[in-house]
């Protein structure tokens, strides 16, 4: 029993310590992920009906009512997961009215550069940004298309870009799908390069639990999950009356982190994170009703 305890603990501490922990087989040593020991914390906090497993049958081949989709098949050389389609559709919409501008991290064979151009208004910019030099054939300005040559994860080169074309009202992460180049390329560009309202967009966030792509312990889905308790930092130290119209105990205004007051809402789904800036952040509100 002792010895059990104490390889447990060793091994936990290993983990938290180099990112490690040991296995019985060669090379005795694997990387020690969070996610891998989620289901045995659920289990100790859902029911197990939650956590039976069921099969699963593939997905659809086509994908219906969705107008990016039906524009996709129009456009060879590109690659994307199918049930992105209806939550770019969902998401995106309310863009294409108006003249907007969008940054995609990530151009590839030029694919979704001619989708963005077809679906959105004709005014809009597109400016796409990529390591590869042959990606500069589709640079197209005529068209409002602009590529630019350079790292994800360089400052100098993204704060140019902004400087040239942005700020941006869509951003969209595309690129290398890299851990270290994921969270570094939000780190530059959220509070910098995004307007108020704006939207950024992570794709192919299943990488994050592959060992080709995972260079560091935290991962962008872990920095999106820490976001989502920065995003209730208002409540961290404070109680329901300091929020409610009419309490002499109501604060007037509150220190907050500058994520916290920028971040108006993140949204989870399989493969993406959506961040929505906020145009304005004010303290919530709680009204109380008087009895009937």
């Amino acid at each position: 029993m002792v010895k059990t305890w104490l390889t447990q603990a060793i091994s936990r501490s290993m983990g938290e310590l180099t990112g490690f922990r040991p296995v019985r087989k060669y090379p005795f040593v694997e990387r020690d992920f969070r996610y891998r020991k989620n289901l045995k914390i659920l289990s100790s906090i859902l029911s197990k009906k939650y956590l039976k497993t069921k099969s699963v049958p593939a997905g659809h081949d086509q994908i219906a009512d969705s107008e990016l989709y039906s524009l996709w098949q129009t456009i060879p050389g590109g690659h994307k997961w199918c049930h992105y389609f209806p939550f770019y559709d969902e998401v995106l919409s309310k863009f294409r009215s108006r003249p907007v501008k969008l940054l995609e991290v990530g151009v590839f064979r030029g694919a979704t550069l001619a989708l963005w151009r077809k679906y959105h208004h004709p005014e809009t910019v597109i400016v796409g940004i990529d390591i590869n030099p042959d990606a500069t054939r589709f640079d197209d300005p005529n068209s409002n298309v602009h590529v630019r040559i350079g790292d994800q994860s360089d400052r100098e080169f993204l704060n140019e870009v902004v400087k040239q074309f942005g700020p941006f009202d869509i951003i969209i992460d595309d690129g290398s799908h890299i851990v270290s180049h994921m969270i570094t390329t939000f780190d530059h560009l959220f509070l910098d390069g995004l307007v108020p309202g704006g939207l950024y967009i992570v794709e192919d966030l299943h990488t994050n639990y592959w060992d080709s792509h995972r260079d560091r312990q935290v991962s962008f889905v872990d920095l999106a999950r820490e976001l989502v308790d920065v995003m209730h930092s208002p409540y961290w130290q404070s109680q329901s009356a300091e929020f409610r119209v009419g309490d002499e105990r109501r604060l007037i205004s509150m220190e907050l982190p500058q994520i916290a007051r920028e971040i108006k809402e993140i949204r989870f789904r399989d493969s993406l994170i959506l961040f929505e800036k906020a145009s304005e952040l004010r303290l919530p509100v709680a009204v109380v009703q008087p009895d009937p």
